[in-house]
């Protein structure tokens, strides 16, 4: 889809967001972004487009083609700042994470990093491109128990679940979060890719089979390999109703890095994960706002899912809406809902969303194993009462 033909994609602090959010820019391109520094900017509305959209490290680098002049001072300081500020993040954490993972070895517990600094390395070549806010480690369920034990040896915090309702937590939930104080470094442990009611279950085996290897400080760390990650960043975005410009930029950056993906295997995996309209959507949304390559075949099957020209709308109606619009919890599941491929998900979304009780409806009640049913009906009691005081709130 042409730029110009969307709604407010054609206001010039849209479009040099758009041409900023690239890690290799070409000679027209920076041309582009020159003039578009002279015209009449509000520099006040790019700021926070870029900020909110997680491409201050890529506004910042691109905007050092343009001459300062025509550029306030003060978006140059604060995206310094910010630049700089995702450098140092980045090297504590990958530190933390290398750390990590050698006692991980030590122990014999396989675990693979995604996301964080392994993708920031692997598809940006530097922190200060792409900014992340924690760790996130895939681990079999199996080893939940032993990873959790070792991270809290480490000084992590989470919370206090006892092995047996841990146990049960794992079957219904997907994650668990573990906070560093000192460093302030926060790790996403998860056991699933998704919660369970957005169902990408791809075994952690096979995704071990398939795992590659990224360079982070001199030390060769494994991670899911391309194809997995494609599946995985484009289901996560969906997830989030693509509401951030940067999972975009992860899609471009990554059909840019690996020239030559092996799509047979991406399609086969998106049909039998029901994700496929999930894939097409981030590829949509990667080729007409960024110039992502993709295959011809991929191409046609986007024409063809009548469902995505107005998903692709919605996307782009959010990210560039000014000021940010409060999305209603009827809004995100009925744009999780069109994402998915069958009817059928979208009974199984409902289910695992608002009937299955997970980690918070337990710590509400700590109930005993003979009454544990009643938690099926705490859990949408719960989601009411929730629902009901941010109306209330509004």
């Amino acid at each position: 889809m042409n730029r110009q033909s969307i709604i407010s994609i054609n206001l010039p602090e849209v479009q040099l967001i758009l041409n900023c959010a690239h890690t290799k820019r070409s000679p027209a391109l920076n041309i582009a972004i020159q003039e578009l520094c002279k015209t009449q900017i509000n520099w006040t509305l790019l700021q926070d487009l870029s900020s909110r959209n997680g491409i201050d490290g890529l506004l910042w680098e691109s905007l050092q083609t343009v001459d300062a002049v025509n550029l306030p001072k003060s978006l140059l300081n604060q995206l310094q700042q910010n630049y700089q500020g995702y450098i140092l993040k980045g090297m504590i954490c990958s530190h933390e994470l290398i750390r990590l993972l050698q006692d991980f070895h030590t122990h014999q517990i396989p675990v693979l990093p995604y996301k964080g600094p392994t993708l920031a390395v692997a598809l940006y070549g530097s922190y200060a491109l792409r900014y992340f806010s924690d760790l996130d480690i895939l681990i079999h369920p199996d080893y939940l128990l032993a990873a959790k034990a070792l991270l809290i040896q480490h000084g992590y915090e989470t919370l206090a679940v006892d092995n047996s309702q841990e146990k049960m937590n794992i079957w219904s939930d997907s994650e668990r979060d573990f906070l560093l104080p000192n460093k302030d470094v926060a790790i996403d442990l998860h056991w699933r890719l998704t919660p369970r009611f957005f169902a990408l279950e791809i075994p952690f085996e096979q995704l071990w089979e398939r795992r590659q290897s990224v360079n982070l400080l001199d030390t060769d760390v494994v991670t899911l390999s391309p194809e997995d990650l494609l599946l995985v960043l484009c289901v996560h975005g969906a997830k989030e109703c693509w509401s951030q410009l940067k999972w975009i930029c992860d899609i471009a950056e990554l059909l840019r890095t690996y020239k030559h993906l092996d799509w047979q295997a991406v399609e086969e995996r998106s049909h039998i994960l029901h994700c496929h309209r999930m894939l097409l959507l981030g590829l949509k949304l990667a080729q007409d706002l960024l110039q992502a390559p993709i295959p011809q075949s991929l191409q046609t099957a986007i024409i063809q899912d009548t469902c995505l020209p107005e998903l692709f709308q919605q996307v782009i109606n959010r990210l560039f809406s000014h000021p940010l619009p409060l999305s209603t919890t009827w809004q995100t599941t009925m744009f999780r809902l069109r994402v998915r491929d069958h009817s059928w998900d979208w009974v199984q979304y409902f289910v695992w969303r608002f009937l299955i009780p997970n980690v918070r409806d337990r710590r509400l009640f700590n109930l005993p194993n003979s009454l544990s049913f009643l938690y099926y009906l705490i859990r949408p009691i719960r989601l009411c009462v929730e629902q009901l005081s941010k109306a209330i709130r509004k």
